[in-house]
């Protein structure tokens, strides 16, 4: 009942603070913009809608650098700028899905003196077909006049190949120039894979503002998924966060937050696994004392 009754946009502060005296710079860093439904989390008895939360997640550092509740993936479009406005992002590299690829947002990051690797998909209608077209023209060209860098991977029976393919277009429509600010660069993400003689390709189309540089672009692309993987899978696998049922809308946001500052707690060790670690903190006093303090200059 305490922790249901605190503001959890005041908490939320509360933990933006703790986590800039933990942050180093985040020039020619990844973030990651990314959301995530709360299953287990109800507002009332029988609601069937889930908590969905946004995340600004620093992918190399892996802290996180702000949340906030919003109306379901729908709502993470009008409160990326919003978080990202409350950041120091000069110099890093903010990575989205679709529902981060706006012109809202591409102005955000901008303004942040940032770039961007934003996922483009059908949803943007003219502008997807746009840089679609490009790419099937400049693949008629044996992709002339594009860089490109390719990835191989293989083990348990399957072959995978990356391939990223960027390119400077000489010119945007108008519409486009004027409303992407820092639109620079098209990219064309490709991936074949092989499992047991079959194979299938998927092709993923990307808006950035950085030059045409493949390595750099991949790189980000890769590291976008370091939220699923380090936040999003943690928080579901080894702190069953989708089984926690409260049904306190404001209850559950701030659970979720000190859920949150504990894994981050708990990351900065990576000599145990995360999930030792909790149970190391719920035997031995002095081991919690030293996951609370981390970070932490006391005397």
């Amino acid at each position: 009942r305490v922790i249901s009754s605190l503001h959890p946009r005041a908490l939320e502060e509360c933990m933006r603070r703790w986590i800039s005296s933990l942050q180093s710079s985040l020039s020619g860093e990844v973030v990651a913009v990314d959301g995530k439904s709360l299953r287990g989390a109800f507002d009332r008895a029988g609601s069937t809608t889930p908590l969905h939360l946004l995340h600004v997640w620093a992918t190399e550092q892996r802290l996180l650098l702000a949340q906030r509740a919003v109306a379901g993936a729908s709502g993470e479009i009008g409160a990326i700028p919003e978080l990202l406005e409350l950041l120091d992002i000069e110099g890093a590299t903010i990575t989205s899905d679709a529902n981060g690829c706006t012109p809202a947002v591409a102005g955000a990051v901008h303004n942040g003196k940032a770039n961007y690797v934003l996922a483009l998909k059908g949803n943007r209608g003219p502008l997807y077909a746009h840089v679609k077209a490009l790419f099937d023209g400049l693949q008629d060209r044996d992709f002339a006049g594009t860089k490109g860098q390719t990835q191989l991977q293989s083990g348990h029976g399957r072959q995978e190949q990356r391939t990223v393919r960027v390119v400077e277009p000489l010119s945007w429509p108008g519409e486009y120039q004027r409303k992407w600010k820092g639109l620079r660069t098209a990219v064309l993400a490709e991936r074949s894979r092989t499992v047991n003689g079959a194979t299938s390709v998927e092709r993923h189309y990307f808006l950035s503002s950085l030059p045409p540089k493949p390595k750099q672009i991949a790189h980000a692309i890769r590291s976008h998924w370091g939220v699923e993987n380090n936040l999003h899978w943690t928080l579901d696998v080894v702190f069953d966060e989708d089984r926690q049922r409260i049904r306190n809308k404001q209850g559950a946001e701030n659970f979720a937050v000190i859920n949150r500052l504990a894994l981050m707690l708990l990351q900065r060790n990576k000599s145990k696994s995360i999930r030792l670690q909790r149970k190391l903190a719920g035997w031995d006093g002095p081991f919690l004392l030293s996951v609370l303090t981390r970070g932490l200059s006391i005397t």
